[in-house]
């Protein structure tokens, strides 16, 4: 089996229905061109709508991909989606490098068994002394790291990286509602959630949790920012892990996590309330938000705007660029189309997954 890794160069897609003992059958091929090698995709192949789908769109986007292959036949195998990032910190293990990357709060590893270790252990070093930005490829099942090269100097389009003091503020200033409102804020995202976006799942695919929960605080904060209502994002760092049905591994792990709060009226005081679907299906109160998460070992509240940010808060992002949440819709398109290549991967298995009580 090959491998190729790089931008679509060229998508086309030929396919019927052949209709034969009253049942139909899908017949004929997509073609795609990766950096150069024009590989196929066969239409009767059980994934063929889900990745012809996302191919084509990663084509459109001029997004990479990844993919094995058989070199006689040229037939796709299997498909990952790269991502371009900037390692944060490096920590060797006894079983491989565990990697903290900007723009991302999943736990990445890279096993020392891995054919070419010493060459992807020393640029990721490199990435995280010179902020060089890497095509980070991880296997969709496992989440650990297959391929690695340079990647420019471009993490995405529409996204601001700043060295500064990222701006905080007191979550107690926000402007007050009620828990009727808090509530029917949530079932108003949860509803946008559900609408189909681009064309790759789930607007805020709050049913993917393992990776790009910046991206859909973002757009959460978006949507409570037209209904009037003011919110701030509420950060967490540690060594985090939730259980959730959303994962085939029935848990996540994380290096932080963040999702937008908002300040709610109560008889015995306002509260802060975090709306974070992808953890409760309501409101919770930030410090069961936290404990949820199994550990803390630091929190700060930021205004909305403030997209990533860095522990000590020395180093930032904005999604401010025209025509405006080009970053956080690039990002939730990605993380979508993780979601259903995953689902692919699992044999046509959705969330939610079947996991002990």
């Amino acid at each position: 089996m090959k491998t190729v890794v790089g931008s679509i160069d060229d998508f086309r897609s030929e396919v019927g229905t052949e209709t034969v003992a009253g049942r139909g059958f899908p017949f004929g091929q997509a073609e795609v061109t990766i950096a150069g090698r024009t590989l196929t995709l066969d239409a009767e192949h059980p994934a063929f709508e889900t990745w012809s789908r996302v191919l084509h769109r990663f084509a459109l986007e001029q997004r990479p991909v990844f993919a094995a292959f058989d070199e006689d036949t040229g037939q796709i195998a299997t498909i990952n989606l790269p991502e371009r990032l900037v390692a944060e910190a490096v920590r060797e293990a006894q079983d491989g490098c565990w990697v903290d990357f900007e723009h991302s709060h999943a736990h990445h590893l890279l096993r020392s068994t891995h054919p070419r270790y010493g060459e992807y252990r020393d640029l990721l070093r490199s990435s995280a002394a010179g902020r060089r930005v890497l095509l980070v490829t991880d296997d969709i099942l496992t989440d650990q790291i297959i391929s690695l090269r340079e990647a420019g100097t471009i993490l995405g389009p529409g996204l601001t990286v700043v060295d500064g003091k990222a701006r905080e503020q007191d979550g107690s200033a926000l402007q007050e509602i009620s828990p009727e409102d808090a509530r029917e804020l949530f079932a108003y995202i949860l509803k946008m959630s559900a609408e189909l976006g681009d064309g790759f799942g789930p607007r805020i695919p709050f049913d993917y949790p393992e990776d790009g929960c910046w991206a859909r605080a973002n757009e959460m904060c978006r949507v409570i920012a037209a209904a009037g209502v003011a919110a701030a994002k509420v950060w967490n760092w540690g060594k985090l892990e939730v259980r959730t049905t959303n994962s085939p591994k029935c848990r996540v792990r994380w290096g932080w996590h963040v999702a937008p709060v908002v300040r709610v009226a109560h008889p015995s005081g306002a509260v802060n309330a975090v709306l974070d679907p992808s953890m409760f299906d309501e409101p919770v109160a930030s410090e069961q938000w936290i404990a949820a998460q199994g550990t803390s070992e630091a929190t700060a509240i930021t205004p909305a705007e403030i997209f990533w940010r860095n522990r000590d808060g020395s180093r930032y992002s904005l999604d401010n660029k025209p025509p405006g949440y080009s970053a956080t819709m690039w990002q939730l398109g990605y993380y979508s189309a993780r979601r259903d290549v995953r689902i692919e991967a699992l044999h046509g298995q959705k969330p939610p997954y079947p996991c002990p009580a």
